[in-house]
C-alpha cells in the first residue's frame, strides 16, 4: 500500500489564494489613499502650527510679526516637500497657507491678529483649515 504524495499545490488552490489577495486588496487600496492625504494635510498642518509658534517667539524679541518664511531670525523649518507662504504682513496681523507639493489642490491656511480672513471662512484666531479645491 503507498500513499499518495503529492508535492506543491494544485492550479486551483493557487487560483483560490491569490483570489482573496486580491479582494482584500480591493478593500483596502482606497483607505490606504485617504490616509495618504491624512497624512499630507497633518504634515501642512503641523508645519503651520510650528509657524504660529515661531511667529509668537519671533515678535516677542522683534516686536514685529517676520514677513518671510526664510527670515534668518526666524527659527522654523517646514518639513520635506511641504511649502509655506506667509502673507502680507501688518502689524495687527499674519496670514499664512500651506501646500504639499504633490497635492496641489490641497491647501491649509492660518490667521493670526485683526486680519480680515476673507479666504478662511468660518475661521477662528489661530486655527489651521484645510481645505480641497
Amino acid at each position: 500500500m503507498t500513499l499518495n504524495s503529492r508535492n506543491g499545490f494544485t492550479l486551483l488552490e493557487l487560483v483560490v489564494v491569490v483570489t482573496l489577495i486580491l479582494a482584500i486588496m480591493s478593500f483596502a487600496y482606497p483607505r490606504m489613499g485617504k490616509l495618504r492625504h491624512t497624512t499630507y494635510t497633518d504634515a501642512v498642518a503641523n508645519d503651520l502650527r510650528n509657524l504660529v509658534q515661531a511667529q509668537e517667539l519671533f515678535f516677542n524679541a522683534y516686536n514685529e510679526y517676520a514677513d518671510d518664511e526664510e527670515d534668518p531670525r526666524l527659527t522654523f523649518e517646514t518639513s520635506e516637500k511641504v511649502v509655506i507662504e506667509i502673507e502680507p504682513i501688518t502689524t495687527a496681523g499674519w496670514v499664512a497657507t500651506g501646500q504639499y507639493v504633490s497635492r496641489p489642490t490641497a491647501y491649509c491656511a492660518v490667521f493670526v491678529g485683526e486680519i480680515d480672513p476673507d479666504v478662511l471662512l468660518g475661521a477662528t484666531q489661530q486655527k489651521i483649515l484645510c481645505a480641497e479645491n
